[in-house]
């Protein structure tokens, strides 16, 4: 397993480069710090293969690290992020030790490879002969998992990515919306990043996916979307899983139609409806994709029985988790949890609009409840 340092001030940054970490290296260990100084204390206390580092840091810049690191014999690989670009600030890293450098704004795919490529040697550090012990029942796979090993991959890989970013002029915003609005991991993860500080000037969470590609601008928003596809490690190839995971896209949607169309019949703003829609399954689709992980590291067969189990023990807890691990806005996660009740103060007519959605796709609500949910949004 890769023990990665990364040495980044820009939290929104270091996101993303975790995930294109996970991408090339899927199960990295990223110890990640904001400074040099903390960066030596890492160095100083732990073994790393690989070292990804800025340039431009707070207190003292990126290359100071890197003479840290050489003076006291290291050879672990050096990868410098910088938007420096000319031939002397080239040459003096090269100097002091850079193995490698990620020029601003970067492509995520060829991040991806050149991380790679760096780490393919410390790929297999396994002792001969040692074979590590297969999971044995999937409850305990699914409840030994941490954060960074909890987020699933994309449910749907995102076109054309690399066309995309190399694209002078960028795409359509709208063409873009169109083309992700039914991704709800992408969704979650650009409303996260669009509602984080260093886009939310105003201080208002962003709420929807159109307002987080307008705040993020298409470059941001189609690394991020690169990022996600490529850490796609887990691969459906269980036909009992595959037809779960097409059965909880299949129940975001359907609640997605009828949220919208509540909404906008009520001339409430749909979009945000939408979105929780969009999203509210997420913890499921967690355990199926998870649940494949469990076969693929020799795990054994799965049956219906021991699939709903799961199911119905990790979906709303991996919800949780997802949703904090992404820090989804309050009003997000609240607008998420009225599909399938309501809590005790009601002050948003959206708020009814989730509850009946859900009622209509899941059967959980009875005409009376339902016709006086519908009187209090035309109030």
């Amino acid at each position: 397993m890769s023990q990665i340092l990364l040495v980044e001030d820009d939290p929104q940054m270091a996101d993303l480069l975790k995930l294109l970490i996970e991408a090339a290296a899927p199960g990295a260990q990223v110890d990640w710090v904001s400074d040099v100084d903390s960066a030596e204390r890492s160095f100083s206390s732990r073994i790393f293969d690989l070292v990804l580092c800025d340039w431009n840091l707070p207190g003292r810049a990126g290359i100071a690290l890197v003479g840290y690191m050489r003076k006291r014999g290291s050879k672990t690989p050096i990868v410098m992020i910088t938007g420096r670009s000319d031939r002397a600030s080239v040459l003096a890293a090269r100097s002091q030790g850079v193995d490698a450098f990620i020029a601003k704004p970067f492509q995520a795919e060829a991040v991806v490879a050149r991380l790679r490529s760096m780490l393919a040697p410390a790929a297999d550090q396994s002792e001969p002969g040692h074979t590590a012990a297969a999971p044995n029942k999937l409850v305990d796979f699914l409840a030994q998992l941490n954060d960074s090993e909890l987020e699933l991959p994309v449910m749907q890989g995102v076109r054309h990515g690399s066309e995309l970013l190399a694209e002078d002029d960028g795409p359509d915003l709208a063409d873009l919306k169109r083309e992700w609005e039914r991704d709800p991991v992408l969704s979650a993860r650009l409303i996260a990043m669009a509602s984080s500080s260093a886009f939310n000037t105003q201080g208002r969470p962003c709420s929807s996916l159109g307002e987080a590609l307008q705040r993020l601008g298409w470059r941001t928003a189609v690394n991020v979307a690169t990022a996600l596809a490529l850490k796609e490690g887990v691969k459906l190839d269980d036909a009992l899983l595959r037809a779960q995971a097409e059965r909880q896209v299949e129940l975001a949607e359907r609640v997605a139609e009828q949220a919208v169309e509540l909404a906008r019949a009520s001339g409430i703003d749909s979009a945000p409806c939408q979105t929780a829609a969009l999203l509210h399954r997420m913890g499921h689709s967690c355990v199926v994709y998870q649940a494949q992980e469990f076969l693929n590291r020799g795990g054994g067969v799965l049956d219906v029985a021991e699939l709903e189990q799961a199911l119905q023990r990790f979906s709303d807890s991996f919800l949780e988790r997802l949703q904090a691990l992404w820090r989804l806005p309050a009003r997000l996660r609240e607008t998420i949890a009225c599909i399938h009740s309501l809590p005790a103060v009601q002050n948003r007519p959206e708020k009814y609009v989730m509850r009946i959605a859900g009622a209509r796709v899941y059967g959980d609500l009875g005409a009376e409840e339902t016709a006086k949910l519908q009187r209090l949004i035309e109030r």
